[in-house]
C-alpha cells in the first residue's frame, strides 16, 4: 500500500560527498487525503510527477502537474501537494544545496541567486512537452547516485549543473527577468543573504536598503515587486521557518526559541506563528515530534 504523507519541516541532509539527497524508490505518493499544514525545507526540491495528476500550492499560488513534468521549488517556500486522480500519485525527489553546490563547482555558474527564494513571477514547472530534456536529466542523476560506477561523483556536479542551468534558462523565456528591473545580477541578494545569516538580531528595511545600495523608497519598491512581499513580511516569514526547525530539533522552551529567531515579544511570536502556519508553536512541536 502506498504511504501516506504527513508533511513538515526537515532539514534534508545532503550527502558528505556530495550537495543532494534523493527519494527515489517507488513508496513515494501523495494521496487524496487532504494534507493540512504546510511544508518547507532550506534545500532546493526538483520533484518528478511520475504518474497520476495534481500538484503543489507554494506561497499562495496553485501549480498544476501531470506525469511527466517537473516542479521545482525554491528554499523555505511553504507549499504542499494535492492529489485528483482517483488513485495516489506518485513523485521521485531531488533536494539541493544551492550553496554546497556552488562550492563544489570548479565553473562560474551565473544567476544562481534566483532560484534561492521563490520570487514573484518564477515558473517552478517544467512540462514534459516544452522541456523534454529535463526528465531524462533528473533520471541520469539519480541513476549515477544509485550506481556509484566511476567517477559518479563528477557526474552528478556535471548532470546537476546541466539541469539547473536548464530551470534558469526556462525562467529566461518568461518574463520573469523584467521583473527584476532587467539587471543581469539579481539585485536583491546582499538582503536576503543579510537576513538568512542575521535573521535573529534587529534588522531594519534601511539596513537592507543599505545591504543593495539602494535608497529606501526604491529597495521597497523592488523587493515587494519582486516577492509580492514587504521586506519585513519577508523577515517575519524566515523567523517563523527557522522557529519551526528549532521546535522540532531542540528542547529549549517556546519562549527562548522564539527571542532567540528574533522576537521580543512571547505573543507576537505565537500570534504570528499561528497565523502563518496555522496551528500554535507547542502544537507544531507536539506533532511533528512525535
Amino acid at each position: 500500500m502506498p504511504q501516506k504523507y504527513t508533511w513538515r519541516f526537515d532539514h534534508y541532509p545532503v550527502s558528505e560527498e556530495l550537495p543532494v539527497s534523493v527519494f527515489n524508490d517507488d513508496t513515494w505518493f501523495i494521496t487524496n487525503t487532504e494534507i493540512p499544514f504546510f511544508h518547507f525545507h532550506d534545500t532546493l526540491e526538483i520533484t518528478y510527477w511520475v504518474e497520476g495528476t495534481g500538484g503543489f500550492i507554494i506561497n499562495g499560488t496553485e501549480y498544476d502537474l501531470s506525469a511527466g513534468d517537473l516542479c521545482v521549488i525554491c528554499p523555505n517556500a511553504l507549499h504542499y501537494s494535492f492529489n485528483r486522480s482517483r488513485q495516489p500519485s506518485r513523485c521521485k525527489y531531488l533536494y539541493v544545496d544551492l550553496d554546497r553546490f556552488l562550492s563544489l563547482n570548479p565553473y562560474g555558474f551565473h544567476d544562481l541567486e534566483l532560484l534561492k527564494s521563490h520570487l514573484q513571477g518564477f515558473r517552478p514547472i517544467l512540462s514534459s512537452a516544452r522541456h523534454p530534456d529535463a526528465v531524462p536529466l533528473l533520471l541520469a542523476i539519480f541513476d549515477e547516485i544509485e550506481k556509484k560506477a566511476q567517477n559518479w561523483h563528477a557526474a552528478v556536479l556535471s548532470l546537476l549543473g546541466l539541469l539547473l542551468n536548464l530551470i534558469l534558462r526556462a525562467q529566461e523565456q518568461s518574463e520573469f527577468r523584467n521583473s527584476l528591473s532587467g539587471m543581469d545580477t539579481f539585485p536583491l541578494a546582499p538582503a536576503l543573504d543579510l537576513i538568512r545569516a542575521r535573521f535573529g538580531e534587529e534588522i531594519t528595511a534601511r539596513d537592507l536598503a543599505k545591504a543593495c545600495h539602494m535608497s529606501d523608497t526604491n529597495f521597497r519598491r523592488v523587493f515587494s515587486k519582486a516577492l509580492n512581499m514587504s521586506p519585513m513580511q519577508y523577515l517575519r516569514q524566515v523567523r517563523i521557518q527557522k522557529a519551526c526547525e528549532q521546535l522540532i530539533l531542540s528542547s529549549d522552551s517556546v519562549a527562548e526559541i522564539a527571542e532567540r529567531v528574533g522576537f521580543r515579544s512571547i505573543s507576537t511570536f505565537n500570534r504570528d506563528f499561528k497565523q502563518t502556519m496555522r496551528v500554535s508553536p507547542r502544537e507544531w512541536r507536539s506533532t511533528h515530534q512525535s
